[in-house]
């Protein structure tokens, strides 16, 4: 044991040294001469080792590290003052050495009150007396820098010893980069850690156990300034080096730093926080990461088309504020939308069940899911895939629900194949052995309006309330939808009537619906039935359509179209006149049409057409028929 002090203390091995004493003082070893411990009335193990040495002599850098060792570098520092003026009993006398004098500076940067100027009037005396100072005596300067947050006089110190030719080590960058942070100097400290890279100091399998804590906390520390500092570039920098050199941060910090590349909507600060968030939990199992920031960050990756992001992000649910199983279903549309956006449409539909799975009184409804609706209708192959990627999901024992089946019913209307939507609602039955619910009429029933088979409609209302079904709000809406697609309007108008009194509170119909309605009004000229579909879109919240400022842009067209008609007319007739009174005139007004009531501006118009089908001679923009001011 005596060795191994001896050889931390002369080789510069602080720690050997330090740890050495302690495993003395407790009495954990033996040595040659017996077991040393206080039980033998020695008041320290340095009295002990002389005492055992049988010299008589006092060793003054063994009372040194032990004093260090216990925490008393006060007393260190008066015992080192005391030697140098021949006042220790039984002591050699002082002769000046590398590592005594590095022990009093170690200590003197280890007191409290300490000042940088006693450590360099030691610095200067032992240079005084031939010794040239390595890189433990400016380690000790760099650790009163760090405890003091002397940026600048760290700042100084290192570039000292690289004038003079010292290699820091491991301890110098990381008290020097500690100081450094503490004082605001975040670049200095950057350029800092790029050298102890580079010299291997950050290196797992070149790191003390001791040193890559002393590592991870400047890591931390850099970290949490450039946060402070909002030096996003230089903080993606560092998380990556954190990364490649294997380290991580507490918990807190992890998830500061992903609410931070939230905020900035930084992808790469998000993917980086992402990573080192697993590793923290290892550090603290009681982590917790608030649910929002799981679904920010899913939504991140949507946007981002972010597939690995998007699984990264979707594992911490583990470590959510609350089990998995309690996920709202909030959480698991982001990870839908997500899988959706970055091509995982099998994972897409395996979530929809988990959902359903996990909150049975979901929306089940497909416009709950439009993005998947959009993705699979892209291109018809999509749709095939899907129907056989749920194919292969019931093959294999997983488990298929009837909303994942109903958003291909819908990818098939949307695509224009209402025969393979069918023929996919009947394969509900019969390969997934699943009963169809109101939501899967529905969205037939939206496929027949849009596909001008608004006449089956009715069918399948029938066919829907014989299975015992109840309609819905969505039922209502695309039964108007039919009605207004055939033109049955008076129905539409009674439908749309009855859902003011009828809908359970909280519900209405959707807007979509009610503009489709008022389209179909403008469409059959039905300006006083107009204006009372318009006052109950009021009543339902839907003041936009109330005030008909979604069709100013309609209105407009219709007015430049009847002035242009209106204008053509005028030129006619002027032209009429000049011509010989027994020849018809090209435009003029038959008898029959002034008579039924039809004005010039209105002369071949024919029956009303869809707005958007009706075209000006411009070819500027949709036009309508005659409406109301």
């Amino acid at each position: 044991m005596a060795s191994e002090i001896r050889r931390g203390v002369f080789g510069g091995d602080w720690h050997l040294a330090m740890s050495s004493v302690v495993a003395r003082n407790r009495g954990k070893r033996d040595g040659a001469h017996g077991r040393l411990s206080y039980s033998l009335g020695y008041s320290s193990v340095a009295d002990a080792l002389d005492h055992a040495s049988g010299s008589g002599t006092v060793n003054i850098g063994l009372r040194l590290t032990d004093l260090l060792a216990n925490n008393k570098p006060r007393e260190a520092v008066a015992l080192f003052d005391k030697w140098k003026n021949g006042q220790v009993a039984g002591a050699p006398e002082f002769v000046p050495s590398l590592q005594s004098y590095n022990l009093y500076l170690l200590a003197s940067a280890r007191v409290v009150n300490s000042r940088l100027q006693t450590l360099l009037a030691a610095i200067i005396e032992m240079r005084s007396r031939g010794i040239e100072p390595n890189a433990m005596s400016y380690n000790a300067l760099l650790r009163h820098c760090a405890r003091h947050n002397a940026a600048h006089d760290a700042v100084a110190i290192m570039k000292e010893m690289n004038d003079k030719g010292i290699h820091p080590n491991a301890t110098s960058y990381t008290n020097a980069i500690t100081a450094m942070i503490a004082g605001g100097l975040g670049r200095q400290a950057l350029d800092q850690l790029e050298l102890m890279r580079k010299a291997g100091f950050t290196s797992m399998g070149q790191t003390t156990v001791s040193g890559r804590a002393e590592v991870r906390q400047v890591y931390c520390d850099l970290v949490a300034l450039l946060m402070r500092r909002r030096r996003f570039p230089q903080l993606r920098t560092i998380l990556q080096h954190m990364h490649e050199d294997g380290y991580t941060v507490d918990s807190r910090l992890a998830v500061a730093i992903l609410e931070a590349g939230l905020k900035e909507n930084d992808v790469a600060i998000v993917r980086d926080s992402v990573k080192l968030l697993p590793r923290a939990a290892s550090l603290k199992s009681e982590m917790h990461i608030p649910e929002s920031k799981i679904v920010r960050t899913l939504r991140m990756a949507a946007l981002k088309k972010d597939a690995q992001l998007a699984d990264d992000a979707w594992e911490l649910t583990r470590w959510a504020s609350q089990p998995e199983q309690a996920l709202s279903p909030g959480a698991y549309h982001a990870l839908i939308d997500a899988c959706v956006q970055t091509g995982q449409t099998k994972k897409a539909l395996t979530s929809m069940s988990a959902l359903f799975k996990a909150h049975p009184d979901a929306d089940k409804s497909v416009l709950a899911f439009p993005n998947v609706v959009e993705a699979l209708s892209e291109r018809v192959e999509a749709v095939d895939e899907a129907y056989f990627m749920l194919v292969g999901m019931l093959e294999a024992g997983e488990d298929v629900c009837v909303p994942a089946v109903n958003v291909v019913v819908a990818a098939c209307a949307r695509v224009g194949d209402l025969g393979r939507a069918f023929e996919t609602f009947l394969e509900l039955q019969r390969t997934f052995k699943l009963e169809p619910t109101t939501q899967v009429y529905n969205t037939l029933m939206r496929a027949c309006s849009s596909h001008g088979q608004g006449e089956l409609v009715p069918q399948l209302l029938q066919e829907m309330e014989s299975k015992g079904l109840t309609a819905d709000c969505e039922t209502h809406c695309a039964v108007m939808d039919a009605l207004v697609s055939v033109g049955n309007m008076d129905e539409a108008l009674e439908k749309f009537k009855w859902m003011k009194e009828g809908l359970p509170e909280g519900q209405a119909p959707a807007k979509e619906s009610v503009s489709r309605l008022i389209r179909g009004l403008l469409r059959w000229r039905r300006t006083d039935d107009l204006k009372r579909v318009r006052h109950l879109a009021g009543w339902f919240g839907y003041h936009d359509l109330k005030s008909g400022g979604h069709l100013s842009w309609l209105k407009k067209s219709i007015i430049r179209y009847r002035d242009n008609e209106t204008a053509k007319y005028e030129e006619l007739q002027s032209a009429a006149s000049q011509e010989d009174q027994h020849t018809q005139p090209v435009g003029k007004v038959h008898s029959s049409d002034t008579d039924s009531g039809r004005s010039p501006a209105d002369e071949g118009l024919g029956e009303p057409e869809e707005p958007s089908k009706v075209i000006s001679e411009s070819g500027d923009t949709p036009m309508a028929v005659k409406v109301s001011a």
